[in-house]
């Protein structure tokens, strides 16, 4: 299984490396929802599928942690944090 974050146009160029130089086809099965880790599919000789295999786990233990923060922002400060947009904030 592979998580939904390793979706996209940055991992899908990777895959495509990885399936030019072991000579297999990388592919997601099913849709799936947005939240939900998807399984890849990796097709070619036995020899390639586990070279293919190696270099997706190595993408994935390598990736970058996602760190994401939250900040509390005044109403009449966030144009200026924007870029000078100015606009109403309306609260109910």
């Amino acid at each position: 299984m592979v998580s939904r974050k390793m979706c996209g146009f940055y991992w899908a160029t990777l895959y495509f490396q990885i399936q030019e130089s072991t000579k297999t086809r990388i592919s997601f099965r099913g849709e799936g929802r947005k939240d939900e880790d998807r399984t890849l599919v990796i097709r070619g000789t036995q020899d390639a599928v586990h070279q293919a295999e190696l270099m997706v786990r190595k993408v994935i233990v390598d990736q970058p942690p996602i760190v994401s923060d939250t900040i509390a922002v005044p109403g009449n400060s966030v144009g200026r944090i924007i870029g000078g947009l100015s606009f109403c904030c309306c609260c109910t």
